[in-house]
Formats: structure tokens, sequence, C-alpha cells
């Protein structure tokens, strides 16, 4: 089994947050190279640069709140190497308030707004 899906339950999880449109469609960028896959025991995440080059977005985080938090670093040196000035990440409310979020100083920037057209 792979690393992909023994990870994916996390990640599947996380996709009702994450505004993508399916998991095939992020497989297929981690593959091409666009997205990076960054999997941990019983965690994992995939990362993006934004189309400015100059900030990586966390697209999809899932499985447990202290593996996230001990992946953070990595993830922000690896977006500082690539030239970015800031990490960025979409999840649900409630997200500011953890540990992970105040203890790495992200806040909330702007709020996302939906609403689902697809039913009438």
């Amino acid at each position: 089994m792979s690393e992909w899906e023994r990870l994916l339950p996390f990640l599947e999880s996380a996709l009702e947050f994450s505004h993508d449109t399916d998991m095939d469609t992020v497989k297929r960028a981690v593959l091409s190279g666009d997205a990076h896959f960054w999997p941990a025991v019983d965690s994992a995440m995939v990362t993006e640069l934004d189309t400015t080059g100059k900030s990586l977005h966390i697209r999809l985080y899932g499985g447990t709140m202290e593996r996230l938090r001990e992946m953070l670093p990595s993830v922000e040196a690896f977006g500082q190497a690539l030239g970015c000035t800031r990490v960025t990440l979409t999840g649900r409310r409630g997200w500011e308030r953890t540990a992970l979020a105040r203890e790495r100083s992200y806040r909330p920037v702007a709020v996302l707004l939906q609403k689902d057209i697809s039913q009438r």
C-alpha cells in the first residue's frame, strides 16, 4: 500500500472544508508536481504555491493535531526555501482558535462564504 493510499482517509475527511472538487484533482496535482504531498505517521498535508509564487498554501491537511503541529515548521521552511513570504491554509471555523494556529502565529485574514447552487 502506498503512503497516499494509507493516508487518504485523513485527506478525504478534510476535503469538504478545502473547496476542492474531488480527490482525483488533488492527486493529479501531486503527481504532476503542481502540489506537494507531506506524509506522516498519522497525518498528511498537501501544499501548493499560489499563482504569484509568494504564498505556500496548505491545500489539504488532516490527522492528529499534535502531528500537524510537528509538521508545520518543515512546511514553513519549505515555503521559505521556495522564496515564499507567507503560508496560508483554509479550514473550518474554529481552526483559528487551536493551539496549532496560535503557537505558529497563524491568524484569520478573511472569511470565505459559499452557497451551493448545484441543486434547485
